[in-house]
């Protein structure tokens, strides 16, 4: 699993739009939209992500979206590997904002179990979009996840982008494109311990530099990426599903505050209305009950037993 490194210095270079855009001639059936593979045309680009921009939806306007796909080819539009794909059997995190401005759209978002192109799941989009809310504005739907957001780019291949729409109650104008945007960033990194210890490195140098101690504050991870939330009825709060990645989380960061003897504290030790937050100790949402986070609690023993 791959990410920018810093999504901070990205900068957005280019954006490929797909060659088609929902035919409203055809409401309430399955379409695909899609482009003839483009050239990246830039050396500077390493970065894409995939966005679909949405305008001239009405109040009472349904857009159902499947399947979306951004494939890699060679100049000679030979298929080398889909780079980004998502039929939504995972719950990833999607919003809609107003294209170039960070405001939440009017538009809605919402997961669908039933209705789907392919099998249950979809995302469904209600509610207006562009001229009825902001003129000249599109709205774009993009992952929240950053870790499945953004999929390297080869500049000197081509991508094709690739969505099923379905819209129910189009205006004459409401249109759908999908689009692959283009950026430059400074690299990538691997979500792993050398992904962690490159955020902590530069304070570890500063530190060495003026010698002077650092505390690192306020690491932590939420309680789900060790166990899931399930029912409280019957007095269970968490199932154990193995590891979720907090596991190796805690254990990475805790070596590399070991390694280079840094002072540090974990967010949060205990808080009684926090459940699924990032403490030790949570407790259910009327205060009652406090549980352990077990895997946290034996981690910190071995973390202080070394001293």
């Amino acid at each position: 699993m791959i990410m920018p490194f810093s999504t901070t210095n990205m900068k957005y270079l280019n954006g490929v739009y797909g060659a088609d855009k929902y035919n409203n001639g055809s409401a309430n059936t399955w379409q695909v939209l899609t482009n003839t593979p483009a050239a990246v045309s830039d050396s500077n680009i390493n970065i894409g992500d995939m966005d679909i921009l949405l305008n001239n939806l009405a109040s009472n306007t349904t857009v159902t979206i499947d399947e979306i796909k951004v494939s890699e080819y060679d100049q000679s539009n030979n298929f080398i590997k889909d780079v980004f794909f998502d039929d939504f059997s995972s719950d990833y995190s999607y919003q809609i904002l107003e294209e170039g401005t960070g405001v939440i759209s009017g538009a809605q978002i919402q997961n669908s179990t039933n209705g789907g192109y392919s099998g249950g799941n979809a995302k469904i989009i209600q509610g207006p979009t562009g001229p009825n809310v902001n003129p000249g504005v599109d709205d774009a739907v993009m992952s929240r996840d950053w870790n499945t957001r953004y999929f390297k780019i080869d500049p000197n291949n081509k991508y094709q982008i690739t969505i099923r729409v379905k819209i129910q109650n189009p205006g004459p104008d409401t249109t759908v494109k999908p689009m692959i945007g283009y950026y430059h960033g400074d690299g990538f990194a691997s979500l792993n311990k050398s992904y962690l210890e490159s955020y902590v490195q530069p304070y570890i140098d500063y530190s060495n530099q003026k010698n002077v101690p650092i505390f690192i504050g306020e690491y932590g991870v939420t309680s789900w990426c060790f166990k899931e939330l399930t029912s409280m009825s019957d007095g269970t709060l968490y199932t154990n599903l193995g590891n979720l990645g907090g596991e190796q989380y805690i254990d990475d960061m805790l070596s590399i505050i070991s390694d280079n003897k840094l002072n540090s504290s974990y967010w949060a030790y205990s808080s009684p209305y926090g459940v699924g937050s990032f403490e030790l100790y949570s407790g259910d949402y009327n205060g009652n009950k406090l549980y352990k986070n077990e895997y946290l609690e034996n981690a910190f023993m071995n973390y202080f037993s070394k001293f």
